[in-house]
Order: structure tokens, then C-alpha cells, then sequence
């Protein structure tokens, strides 16, 4: 987690002072090969990745997206890397997805609506 922490950090800064442009998150996970591995522990990952988005987002950070590496679906395993996630095999890790979708979801209606004037507070973790 520190190396994501520290990453997020300069690309954070990368993204909001030198390329004016709002930050992506791609291609982030947790191998089920690293030694110790479990599922809450890709869980919990998950969640402090996007509560490193939801601060920076509250902190007047701009978020463009984000993408978990790798949805698969059922029958893909042959493809997977360790990174793959079922989402129909693991509940857990679907909750912290569908947790932040719905986040992100309500955001990108509020700023279709023309509210994007106000701060937005309501990513809180």
C-alpha cells in the first residue's frame, strides 16, 4: 500500500498543477499469487485506494475515472494474471466496487446537473 500511496500522491499532483487535467486510476489490484494473499485483504486494499480518491476528490482534486485490473467474468480463469476478479464468485470485493460506482455515479450526476460550482463533500469514506 505504500507504493500506491506514494504513487497516487505525485500523480495526484501531476494531474491537478501540471496537466490541468482530472486524475485516472487505471489498472490497480492485488495478485491472489502474493504469498499470505486473502480476499479481505484485496478488500481492503480496494477501499483505501478509493479513499485515496475520495480525499484528493474532496481536497479539490479532480477524479476522471477509475478501473480495478481485472473484472473477468466467469470461464475467462485461463486469462487471469492473479489480478482477475469474479465479481459473481467474490461478493466482498463486488460491495467495495459497487460502494464506490455508486460514489462516482452520484458525482458525475451532479456535475451533469451544473453543480459543479459547489464542493463536493459527500465521498467520505
Amino acid at each position: 500500500m505504500a507504493f500506491m500511496k506514494t504513487w497516487m500522491h505525485s500523480h495526484s499532483i501531476d494531474s491537478n498543477k501540471i496537466l490541468k487535467k482530472p486524475l485516472v486510476l487505471a489498472e490497480f489490484g492485488k495478485s491472489n499469487k502474493d504469498s499470505g494473499h486473502n480476499l479481505g485483504e484485496r478488500d481492503q486494499y480496494l477501499r483505501k485506494v478509493y479513499e485515496s480518491m475520495n480525499k484528493f476528490e474532496r481536497t479539490g482534486g479532480e477524479i476522471g475515472g477509475s478501473l480495478v485490473w481485472l473484472l473477468m467474468v466467469e470461464g475467462m480463469d485461463s486469462y487471469g494474471d492473479g489480478y482477475g476478479i469474479i465479481l459473481s464468485q467474490h461478493a466482498s470485493t463486488r460491495g467495495v466496487i459497487s460502494v464506490q460506482s455508486h460514489k462516482m455515479m452520484t458525482l458525475s450526476r451532479m456535475l451533469l446537473r451544473g453543480k459543479h460550482g459547489i464542493k463536493v463533500g459527500f465521498l467520505k469514506a
